[in-house]
């Protein structure tokens, strides 16, 4: 995004010119017009004694024309003693008479000559400026997102919140409006969430004002970093609302209720959250998975380190019942996505709302009774309950999720526990499916 031309003239003095510079003489505005009514037969300068360097360039044809001649402190390097040096001169055009009133050229001269003893040059300045009335939030965050966003594992995420409450809200400012004020009304807004298209309430959504904050700050500290704003109004931010962290898990008649209204589903939503339910996978680490990354013979996934959350491979040791699932399972002819709509091209995105409402309803009516909220993601957490209770042991149950191992043990122990793995989550399958008529 190149700075938009600012009209400006710069010359350059250089040795002898065909400027002709009048005697000092104080500018007044009887002089001007008088200047303008009969004007010199060629060009002249009108020095002004209050701002060095300012001058009335008269024409011709009658036409004043404001002009500023300075030099930029430091451009010239540094004396022996320390002192900045001033370079070359430059001529700067600031406006027509008498558009641009005698005090107002000068105010203007006086402004431009202290930026130039501070070592900036005016033009550039005002270059700078312009720049910043054209970058826009939402410009800004499209260039984060095509040239730092390729590097993120995260981008999705990083595309949905900006896109979905950043932009729309100030797509059009310009980046350094922003300010903290602003910042906290828009966590805020999207705390409060927007009303549910059924029943017109309100629902809060304070997890999206958290990640709304979190990538606001990440957007804006780049931004400062590559020099398209000059602040980040979100590093002080606090999230609106102290979210408490979810605990739901399904207690052991849910899951097995939930378990047997799968069967109700149409694939790949089927199929799909079954192998959610048996593996404690997030759930991307299925919905995306590749044929691959699976090896049937030897009932594993390895999921690629650019795939995982944590930049390292993670595999999976599939139980018995994943594998019977994954053979039945027909395979794209446009692509490898295991879980697709456009027959492997592409995988699927998320769990339509629909689908889990019916699985809800389906599972209520399984277990004959009503079954409180649940979400994809408390599956995860189902699994890893479950396992606890049946009394895996805790590096394992660890691992079956893709926890790191912690401290020294991170460093030494680099056995992948896959048997170990396969043996838990099979133990889980069993208490998942007793008493099933569910195959």
């Amino acid at each position: 995004m190149s700075p938009p031309r600012v009209q400006h003239e710069i010359a350059l003095k250089t040795g002898a010119n065909s400027l002709e510079t009048s005697g000092h003489k104080s500018l007044t505005d009887v002089a001007l017009r008088a200047l303008m009514k009969s004007p010199p037969n060629r060009q002249v300068d009108v020095a002004d004694v209050a701002i060095p360097g300012l001058a009335a360039r008269v024409t011709p044809n009658g036409r004043v024309t404001w002009s500023l001649r300075l030099r930029v402190a430091g451009e010239g390097g540094q004396s022996p003693r320390g002192h900045r040096a001033k370079g070359q001169q430059y001529r700067l055009t600031l406006g027509t008479y008498p558009g641009l009133s005698i005090k107002e050229a000068r105010a203007k001269a006086g402004d431009f000559l202290a930026q130039a003893e501070n070592g900036e040059h005016p033009v550039r300045a005002l270059e700078r400026k312009a720049v910043d009335r054209h970058q826009t939030v939402e410009r800004v965050a499209e260039t984060f997102l095509s040239e730092y966003g390729v590097h993120l594992r995260s981008l999705p995420n990083a595309k949905s919140l900006l896109r979905g409450y950043i932009i729309p809200e100030w797509g059009q400012l310009p980046v350094d409006s922003i300010d903290e004020r602003d910042v906290a009304h828009l966590l805020s807004k999207v705390a409060k969430g927007k009303p549910d298209s059924e029943t017109g309430k309100l629902v809060p959504r304070p997890g999206a004002a958290a990640e709304t904050r979190k990538w606001g700050s990440i957007l804006y500290a780049w931004a400062v970093r590559s020099g398209y704003a000059a602040h980040n109004p979100f590093e002080k931010a606090k999230n609106p609302v102290r979210s408490k962290p979810r605990q739901r898990f399904l207690d052991i008649g849910e899951a097995r209720a939930v378990w047997k209204a799968t069967a109700e589903l149409i694939s790949p939503w089927c199929e799909l959250l079954q192998l959610l339910l048996l593996t404690g996978c997030r759930h991307r680490e299925i919905a995306h998975a590749r044929w691959a990354w699976i090896d049937l013979s030897e009932a594993r996934m390895v999921v690629p380190a650019s795939m995982y959350k944590t930049a390292r491979p993670f595999l999976v040791a599939l139980p018995d019942k994943a594998v019977s699932i994954l053979r039945i399972i027909p395979k794209g002819k446009e692509g490898d996505c295991i879980f697709s709509t456009t027959s492997g091209e592409l995988p699927v995105w998320s769990v339509p709302r629909k689908i889990i409402d019916d699985l809800h309803a389906a599972a209520e009516m399984v277990i004959g009774r009503k079954i409180e909220h649940f979400v994809v993601h408390d599956f995860r957490r189902t699994v890893r309950t479950h396992l606890a209770r049946l009394r895996v042991p805790e590096v394992v149950g660890e691992l079956v999720l893709g926890h790191a191992l912690k401290g020294i043990s991170a460093t030494y122990n680099i056995y992948d526990f896959e048997r170990e793995k396969k043996a838990a989550l099979n133990q889980w399958v069993s208490e998942l499916r007793a008493n099933s008529k569910v195959a």
